[in-house]
């Protein structure tokens, strides 16, 4: 029996060979992004490896694709001789073919398989819920674990058949280039919108709501960061506000210096949200933050101890609960604490890669009964 518990142990610390799909890491967006600040704390890890593949295909390419990318997969499956596969695939039409391809491939290799799904489309899963149900589930059933990044997306998947054991995890924030944020008596209050512009993220309300801010805080300053269809729009209509300043897409760097000179974070998104990466950065700034309980927030953020939560993006709901928070430094302090102290605890790379190579363990090694299903009870 101490011999049986010896080797289940030495089981459990043994990290074995994993092969990470993932689109190229110069891609922009939370997927790359999440693989970028990865790769670099998992560089010492040498049964971690990474396979690139996809990427700015369209028509034709696309087709093209369905043929090549299972072959070169199945390469790399020969080629890194791994014991488990972990896909990324978001819940679009060519990426649910193109998984589920590698899912079978790697199973008929007798693989261990992780299903980590980034990225939500309601369309296609309203489609997959008429027509292709029972195709679905029967490829998508046959990973040894599916990971996702919101309860809501756990009921989805369940709702289309998924019946096996599907975990809530988070997505990551390289809180190494976080620093103090603005001092909370400043007499310049800054506030910030970080996020692709569409308008399902809501850069329009947060821009009405600071117009109707202004009234009552003249000196106040809003910064927008990000690239996106409705920058022209957005530029063209509010560039004449005093205070205001449109900064484009932002490197890791610039990004978390002009969080360092803000005192609020805004997102009234209206998206389903799995985890987004500009929240949790922001609260590794130290931000205080307005936004909604949309997807993945709902699964952790507590009002008045992380920020504010507002219904509906309505700009002057908005505008009153940012100036709550403006009226009130004690409590931002306290939010800007509090939340520095969480996001280091909870989405820091060094936190998240370490419960990643405890994922991979506990599925090569049979311990997945030992992992709790919601990533911040790990914590």
């Amino acid at each position: 029996m101490k011999l049986f518990q010896k080797l289940k142990q030495a089981n459990k610390d043994r990290t074995p060979k994993v092969l990470i799909t993932i689109l190229p890491l110069s891609c922009l967006g939370g997927v790359s992004n999440y693989y970028r600040v990865v790769k670099r704390y998992l560089a010492d890890v040498k049964e971690i490896r990474f396979y690139e593949h996809g990427g700015g295909r369209s028509g034709i390419g696309i087709l093209a694709a369905m043929i090549t990318e299972p072959i070169q997969f199945l390469s790399a499956l020969v080629r890194n001789n791994c014991k488990l596969v972990h896909l990324n695939p978001s819940l679009h039409s060519h990426d649910v073919v193109r998984n589920g391809a590698y899912l079978l491939l790697a199973k008929l290799m007798g693989k261990k398989v992780i299903v980590f799904w980034r990225g939500w489309n309601n369309s296609i899963e309203s489609l997959i819920h008429k027509r292709f149900k029972t195709i679905f589930s029967a490829v998508f059933n046959r990973a040894d674990l599916t990971l996702v990044l919101a309860t809501e997306f756990k009921k989805k998947l369940e709702s289309l058949g998924i019946d096996h054991k599907i975990m809530i995890t988070s997505t990551i924030v390289d809180t190494s280039l976080a620093s103090e944020p603005s001092p909370p008596g400043d007499s310049h209050k800054q506030l910030m919108f970080m996020s692709r512009l569409v308008k399902e993220k809501g850069p329009l309300e947060t821009i009405d709501a600071f117009r109707l801010l202004k009234d009552d805080h003249p000196d106040l300053r809003l910064s927008v960061a990000g690239d996106g269809p409705e920058k022209t729009m957005l530029e063209k209509k509010y560039g004449h506000l005093e205070g205001l300043c449109f900064h484009g897409y932002l490197n890791e760097t610039d990004k978390f210096d002009l969080m360092a000179r803000s005192n609020l974070f805004i997102f009234p998104t209206r998206y389903g949200e799995g985890m987004p990466n500009c929240v949790l950065e922001a609260m590794a700034a130290g931000l205080p933050v307005v936004t909604r309980a949309v997807g993945g927030i709902r699964d952790f953020f507590l009002p008045g101890r992380h920020g504010l939560l507002v219904d509906n993006g309505d700009p002057r709901e908005v505008a009153d609960a940012v100036n709550t928070l403006l009226k009130d430094e004690n409590l931002r302090k306290s939010i800007s604490d509090f939340n520095r102290s969480y996001a280091m605890s909870h989405f820091s790379a060094t936190i998240v890669s370490e419960y990643l190579i405890d994922i991979y363990r506990a599925v090569c090694y049979q311990t997945l009964d030992e992992m709790p299903d919601k990533w911040f009870m790990a914590h």
